[in-house]
């Protein structure tokens, strides 16, 4: 359980709602290094739950971001290729440098 504590802390940047609202109409997902019953209480209690399409936690899957297989069940759970996709990370040891050497290795 997550104290109430920590939870106060969960606030988005200031600029994520106005970017979520202009894009409304967009197929919009999450992919986390965590437990997908703490990341949707986190995403609720931010509110921007709703943004989103998809929610694949490393948690429920067995593996997670650096591992490409967390982006292909991604891809299969929303019917598109990695091609339509757009990432955008918040740590770039997880998020972007692990993306550059994975599809330098391809």
């Amino acid at each position: 359980m997550v104290s109430s504590r920590t939870q106060s802390h969960w606030k988005p940047f200031e600029d994520v709602i106005p970017y979520l609202e202009r894009s409304e109409g967009e197929r919009l997902g999450v992919i986390t290094n965590g437990d997908l019953s703490e990341q949707r209480l986190k995403l609720e209690r931010m509110g921007v739950l709703n943004y989103f399409e998809v929610i694949v936690a490393s948690g429920d899957i067995g593996f997670s971001k650096t591992d490409k297989r967390i982006f292909q069940a991604a891809c299969e759970w929303t019917g598109t290729s990695v091609s339509e996709m757009i990432y955008v990370g918040d740590d770039p040891a997880t998020d972007i440098i692990s993306c550059e050497v994975d599809q330098q290795t391809e």
